[in-house]
């Protein structure tokens, strides 16, 4: 198994459902030692035995894999030693052409009652978009409706969470979030990335 080499920067998927950054710290007999994940609120809750998963660039392509806490160190800086216990996969999921960034969108959850959480796009494809919150409370497959600002109207959608990342240098939640959008609404996606596409083009020349 190809581990990822002493630092690289990682993802870490916890149990809470929320990925977080680190980095590998050392490597010694199979354990990656990486840097304790730090939330907005200090460093994360996690127990010995956690079921975890690490995704890094491996040769430009993200890849993932599962692994498990094995070890906490409360020294300064705290680390935590993490071992891999399945192979190391593709992990891509940009299947489409996707732009765009700053639209305005708000999503709330609807498979549990809660309140609407208000923030931005930062890309948009045919079949997910990730947005930034300055805090929210979502986790893989939670189910969502959302309402997208374009430049023709509001696009509005059900959705699913795929992916919950903590921004560390900017203290906000990044969430990817999956959907089937009509038809009507399939081509208003594409055409509005296409148009910014087109526009930042031009400002380039």
């Amino acid at each position: 198994m190809n581990l990822p080499a002493i630092n690289t920067r990682v993802d870490v998927l916890l149990p809470n459902g929320v990925t977080y950054p680190s980095r590998i710290e050392d490597v010694a007999d199979g354990v990656l030692q990486i840097a304790a994940p730090m939330g907005p609120r200090g460093t994360l809750s996690a127990r010995e035995g956690d079921a975890l998963e690490l995704a890094w660039l491996q040769h430009n392509e993200r890849v993932a894999a599962p692994a498990r806490l094995t070890e906490k160190a409360s020294d300064r800086p705290r680390y935590w030693g993490v071992q891999l216990i399945g192979g190391v996969q593709r992990n891509t999921r940009r299947g489409f052409v996707r732009g765009g960034g700053g639209e305005k969108i708000r999503v709330q959850r609807t498979d549990e009652p809660a309140a609407p959480v208000n923030g931005y796009v930062m890309d948009i494809g045919e079949v997910s978009l990730r947005a930034r919150f300055l805090e929210c409370d979502y986790r893989r497959s939670h189910q969502v409706e959302m309402a997208i600002t374009l430049s023709d109207g509001v696009v509005r959608m059900a959705g699913q969470v795929l992916d919950v990342r903590y921004v560390f240098e900017t203290e906000h939640f990044d969430v990817i979030v999956t959907y089937e959008p009509t038809e009507v609404d399939r081509r208003a996606i594409r055409s509005y990335v296409y148009r910014r596409m087109v526009e930042q083009r031009r400002r380039l020349r």
